[in-house]
């Protein structure tokens, strides 16, 4: 009768009718998952013992908190979840960790749930190269409504509806997964639960879906589908669907590690750009724009191998084991691995029985903990480098760009400043131990940047290099001096054509490039717009062509409310300037507050190092208040 799965077996409908009803509501409007279908001990201030090693991750953090680790681990763990990459911080008043595809956080009545991760934090729809979708607001209009006595089953046929498995042919199994997100097992360990229950608890997960499948535009490999919590994504290569690492991004902007140029742009504005200081108050730079985040101890790191040499327990006995004959040459630098197979496990203070057949044996010598590296196939080496060959390339010339570490990664992705093409799906051996390889040729000379990402979304190192202008004379092929069929009269010798002068690279000047706007002054209502200009200029007032630049506001920016203000910047993908050293961008604003407000625009490109750098041109941008604003 006390047995807890017992109970969960024979709840009556109606009681788990009432549960559904409570998790849609506590997961999309606000209070958060007050349920826990397991056992939960959802108390706040408590945290795990230091020695609960369970919790410590390859990362260097730790789940200390118990209520965000019940969570974590009836929700599917870090298959869910990713590692953490944070200790627990407060954001926005809660308590809150990051993990690789989700914050969760505390609310005020004890429970977890997950941030609304894309409206909230992260609005925007390039993230080092991907292009995401927007959200749609037609397809958000068509949500059932929250009021219906119903709405249980009908935001799960939403979501049924929307959330395809086949797109345009190809095998997306986005709707698939979505559903498979929480399993049975992972909700209720202990047997028993209800699986009708499974969709609303995927839906804590990822939220609605807020777009429609979309072909990235740079990669038409990749399929993506925005959710309220995160993004799936489709690679059609290799026939995989799996939910983007976005949280980690969310870091990345907090504290400037490893953030790509694409996001550094847009997230310029944000209250939450670079504001990690670790010598400043609640280790915040700016605290009047965050007022409810304190980064205290948010990015300190445990030393991994100290607590597992600390933790160790012994291993057991060695085994006797026959080596398969040593590996057969397949070229250069490629051998079959040996395969060692165990014939017999020696208990300890006995004697190994031989065995009649003649093979040479060995012991397997337990390796020193020094050598133990925790996999993890979403964590970066630490040894990973790019380089590129030539190391001058010149614009029209064949580029080699290759990646290195001595980890096998998977999903290995390319970058930059231009579209590589991957000379082969899977790593070589090499000198360093495995590379990756792309081919590039430039079509304009400057600075390029590229990133090397693993697990198609975890970036590791990044390369920056300048692309000179193409010969005026490409170098002539030599061809074989036919034989001549009769003496030749002599003729005069060439004159020696002399070699041209090589035009220096131009280099942009920030005091000297400008941004325009065509007015000064917006409606907050999101149809009125105007053209902002940026144009990238050298020392000289020469337009530099065929660099990346961003146009965003300048930090500090206005703090949204819930009625603004908010500043939309689109470039429809404009982001390299022209022949004139242009790019454009639309700009509207949503904003039904009292009184108007201001924002100081600018635009960004990167220097040689691959860091972005504002115009000093900054024109101030006043945006009045509208009685409403278009969605």
């Amino acid at each position: 009768m006390g047995d807890a799965s017992a109970r969960e077996k024979h709840r009556p409908a109606v009681v788990t009718a009432v549960i559904a009803a409570a998790l849609v509501f506590a997961t999309l409007f606000g209070a958060g998952p007050g349920l826990v279908l397991a056992p939960s001990g959802l108390v706040a201030a408590a945290v795990a013992t230091p020695q609960d090693d369970a919790r410590l991750f390859a990362t260097g953090y730790r789940v200390d908190d118990d209520a965000i680790w019940d969570y974590f681990r009836h929700r599917g763990g870090e298959r869910t979840f990713g590692q953490p990459v944070s200790n627990v911080f407060l954001l926005d008043g809660l308590r809150s960790q990051i993990f690789q595809r989700h914050i969760l956080q505390i609310k005020p009545d004890g429970s977890v749930g997950v941030a609304n991760l894309l409206d909230t934090y992260l609005p925007f729809t390039h993230f080092n190269g991907s292009a995401i979708p927007r959200p749609d607001p037609s397809l958000l209009a068509s949500a059932p409504n929250p009021a219906s006595p119903t709405y249980a089953q009908e935001v799960v046929q939403f979501v049924q509806a929307n959330a395809p498995d086949v797109w345009q042919g190809q095998q997306v199994h986005f709707g698939q997964t979505f559903m498979n997100t929480v399993t049975l097992r992972d909700a209720f360990p202990n047997g028993g639960g209800d699986p009708a229950l499974l969709p609303l608890l995927n839906m804590e997960i990822w939220g609605l879906p807020t777009s429609q499948p979309v072909v990235d535009p740079n990669n038409s490999n990749f399929i993506y589908q925005r959710f309220q919590r995160g993004v799936f994504m489709y690679d059609a290569t290799t026939g995989l669907t799996q939910p983007m690492l976005l949280a980690d991004y969310f870091k990345s902007i907090l504290t400037g590690e490893n953030l790509p140029l694409d996001l550094a742009a847009q997230a310029a504005g944000s209250p939450y750009y670079l504001q990690f200081a670790a010598g400043a108050q609640r280790a915040v730079a700016r605290p009047a724009e965050a007022p409810g985040l304190d980064l205290t101890g948010a990015f300190t790191q445990a030393d991994v191998l100290s607590i597992l040499e600390a933790t160790a327990t012994p291993l057991p006995p060695p085994a006797r084991v026959t080596p398969i004959p040593p590996p057969t040459p397949i070229g250069p630098e490629i051998i079959v691995p040996t395969v060692i197979v165990v014939t017999e496990v020696v208990p300890p203070g006995q004697t190994a029985v031989e065995t009649p057949t003649p093979t040479t044996e060995a012991l397997i010598t337990p390796a020193p903990l020094e050598s133990i590296t925790v996999a993890n196939p979403s964590q970066c080496q630490g040894d990973e480098r790019l380089s590129v060959a030539p190391p001058n390339p010149r614009v029209g010339d064949n580029v080699l760009i290759a990646a290195t570490s001595s980890k096998q990664h998977v999903y290995t992705q390319l970058f930059g400043t231009e579209r590589v093409t991957k000379l082969r799906e899977e790593a070589r051996p090499g000198q360093e131990g495995w590379v990756w390889e792309w081919s590039l040729t430039p079509t304009f000379n400057g600075t390029q940047v590229y990133t090397f990402y693993i697990d198609s979304t975890v970036p590791c190192t990044t390369l920056a290099f300048e692309v000179g202008e193409a010969l005026a004379t490409s170098t002539p092929v030599p061809t074989n001096t036919p034989k001549p069929t009769k003496t030749p009269t002599d003729t005069p010798t060439p004159t020696e054509t002399p070699t041209p002068t090589e035009t220096p690279t131009a280099v942009p000047a920030a005091n000297r490039s400008q941004l325009t706007l065509s007015k000064t002054t917006l409606r907050g209502d999101n149809s009125d717009s105007l053209t902002a200009t940026a144009t990238l200029l050298d020392s000289n007032g020469h337009p530099v062509s065929g660099v990346f630049v961003q146009i965003a506001p300048l930090p500090p920016t206005p703090t949204p409310g819930p009625r603004g203000p908010t500043l939309n910047i689109d470039q429809a993908g404009n982001v390299l300037t022209d022949a004139n050293g242009s790019v454009t961008a639309t700009v509207t604003s949503c904003w039904t507050g009292v009184g108007p407000v201001q924002f100081t625009l600018t635009a960004y490109f990167p220097d040689a190092a691959g860091n972005l750098q504002p115009f000093n041109s900054r024109p101030t941008l006043t945006v009045q208040p509208a009685r409403t604003c278009r969605t």
